[in-house]
């Protein structure tokens, strides 16, 4: 990871932790974390899910648990899954039905021409 990179996550997890920091005191009564949480979603427009993610994620590992993550699935084309286009493949220049009102042969040609008929695996990228 690059130097620059990781001193962009640290400032996101010292960001999240600023925020949360009032929350993790141990001797705050449930009304006075009641209201923290509540002036802290106004304040930072946050949701309550993500409060309770980021106070949960500090209480089972610390700071680095603050940490920005990549995503698991990054690189990956979600939109259109490889069945889908296998599908695609394998019926290519079968008869496709019109379903819109209009020229069938204009459906057709769009469907038929679609940016899916040259995706080369990553997403957004063609042959």
């Amino acid at each position: 990871m690059k130097k620059q990179e990781l001193d962009q996550k640290r400032e996101e997890a010292l960001r999240r932790y600023r925020i949360i920091a009032p929350l993790v005191e141990e001797n705050l009564a449930e009304s006075e974390k009641r209201n923290i949480r509540w002036l802290i979603r106004e304040q930072e427009g946050m949701s309550s899910r993500t409060l309770r993610r980021y106070v949960a994620a500090f209480k089972k590992g610390g700071f680095d648990a603050l940490l920005p993550r990549e995503r698991k699935d990054k690189g990956v084309c979600k939109a259109i899954s490889p069945e889908a286009l296998l599908m695609q493949q394998n019926y290519e220049g079968s008869y496709l039905p019109a379903v819109q009102s209009g020229s069938s042969s204009s459906w057709r040609e769009k469907v038929i021409a679609s940016p899916a008929r040259h995706w080369n695996g990553t997403c957004g990228s063609r042959d």
